[in-house]
């Protein structure tokens, strides 16, 4: 089997808002980020990136399911998406370098400007590179 998380864009009325993060085992959803001004209650801002806030519970959420997918060992793991914000983050490279040391497969979606520093930060040998921008998707 197979678990992880996705990073699913929220629309209000067309417009683009935010991220929720999704565990796909259960499809429990937990805001993640929002436009400032687009925030929703007690929100609690951890970080801003651009025009976006990041909430401390979205981000402890997507941390205790890759913590959980590690402990299991999972077959399969999905992570979407790594970017900046997590490869700064000390506990985010702990838990996704114990998934890798667990999972037979590991899935990641990971931002193009970072995919360098990603495979440098994680020692990864061996990586298959789909470009989602290039027909992929």
């Amino acid at each position: 089997g197979g678990d992880g998380y996705v990073s699913r864009k929220v629309l209000e009325g067309g417009r683009h808002v935010g991220y929720d993060t999704v565990r796909l085992s259960t499809g429990e959803a937990v805001p993640l980020a929002r436009r400032k001004g687009e925030c929703v209650p007690d929100w609690d801002e951890c970080a801003v990136r651009g025009d976006f806030s990041f909430s401390g519970r979205g981000m402890r959420f997507a941390e205790s399911i890759l913590e959980e997918c590690a402990a299991s060992g999972i077959a399969r793991a999905f992570v979407d998406e790594v970017g900046g914000l997590d490869l700064a983050n000390d506990r985010f490279r702990r838990l996704f370098s114990a998934l890798l040391g667990s999972c037979r497969d590991v899935y990641a979606g990971v931002r193009r400007n970072k995919v360098s520093e990603f495979i440098r930060t994680f020692s990864i040998e061996e990586v298959q590179l789909i470009d989602m921008d290039e027909g992929g998707a």
